[in-house]
């Protein structure tokens, strides 16, 4: 639901008070923008270097996996991971 909110930090911030978040921490982390621009960097990084192109994205010995899986599923590909 949020994706579609038009006000998507207002929804954050009651969810991170309904986790017992300090308000004023959050709030003040959400602002940040120099934070903002280190994680977009960092998804430019993830999506040149590593072809990551959405969430979940998920390497498993550098397999990579993308989109939803069941746990069956992940369990399996784990298993087999640790098996090698």
């Amino acid at each position: 639901d949020w994706s579609q909110a038009e006000n998507r930090d207002a929804i954050f911030r009651k969810q991170a008070a309904s986790f017992g978040l300090d308000a004023e921490q959050f709030n003040a982390c959400i602002s940040d923008n120099k934070l903002l621009d280190e994680i977009l960097d960092q998804q430019k990084v993830a999506k040149k270097e590593l072809e990551v192109t959405g969430t979940p994205t998920f390497f498993i010995n550098g397999k990579i996996v993308r989109g939803k899986q069941s746990f069956a599923e992940m369990e399996a590909l784990i298993s087999e991971a640790l098996k090698q």
